[in-house]
């Protein structure tokens, strides 16, 4: 698909270029129908794109694969969290002098 998509968009430019011909209408290519399809056709080159290199990366063969990565992702970003937590707390317990927080009253 991405390949058709690429060939529409230099299709469209290559007759975006081409010389009026006599007699004919107004170009169809300027204006903004062209400027939207061309957003479009990039749009989708660039959406199917990174799909497809996550999908390389992530080793990804079904649904249920999908599943398992997002939990997995989901299971290391939340320890990370809780890392990053854990060592704030910690420098923030060693915190001496004018960084510790002096009590209100």
């Amino acid at each position: 698909l991405q390949i058709v998509l690429l060939f529409l968009a230099s299709l469209v430019l290559f007759v975006k270029t081409m010389p009026e011909q006599e007699g004919a209408p107004g170009n169809l290519f300027r204006g903004p129908l062209f400027a939207a399809v061309m957003v479009c056709i990039g749009t989708m080159t660039l959406v199917l794109t990174v799909y497809a290199l996550l999908v390389e990366h992530l080793n990804i063969k079904s649904a249920a694969d999908i599943r398992a990565k997002a939990r997995e992702l989901h299971a290391k970003g939340a320890a990370a969290a809780k890392k990053a937590k854990d060592a704030a707390k910690k420098a923030k317990a060693k915190l001496t002098g004018r960084g510790k927080k002096k009590p209100f009253f």
